[in-house]
């Protein structure tokens, strides 16, 4: 994999348009299962790459009428939108929460050297 990028261009350090690929985001309530769930993901290679912050972050939100505090750890996970409800799947499998947040954003551009990256694993799955 390293090869892949030491074999830098001029040509691939451009940003390009980033063809239907997408980062979801999902917050567990410790990072132990954020962990789990992104090895699971990377290796069904529904993701490409997997990222688990090493900090958690305080969240507040209504839940059943009340205001709610926890501290929870985000995944953020790079895939592709052909690929999104069976990463949908697989995180409410392995989540714990009844209601898992599972936000999917489009990404507008990505150098092409990582795009090129992100096809080749996910085109194995």
């Amino acid at each position: 994999m390293f090869e892949f990028y030491n074999n830098r261009t001029e040509d691939n350090l451009m940003m390009t348009d980033a063809h239907g690929y997408r980062l979801v985001y999902c917050t567990f309530p410790d990072e132990a299962a954020a962990k789990s769930a992104a090895a699971t993901l990377v290796g069904e290679r529904l993701a490409a790459c997997c990222s688990v912050s090493s900090h958690p972050v305080q969240s507040v939100y209504s839940w059943q009428g009340m205001v709610e505090r926890s501290t929870e750890f985000i995944l953020t996970v790079k895939t592709h939108q052909r690929l999104l409800d069976r990463v949908e799947s697989a995180i409410r499998s392995l989540h714990p929460y009844s209601v898992p947040e599972i936000i999917s954003v489009q990404l507008c551009e990505s150098s092409a050297d990582y795009e090129a990256w992100m096809q080749s694993v996910l085109d194995k799955g």
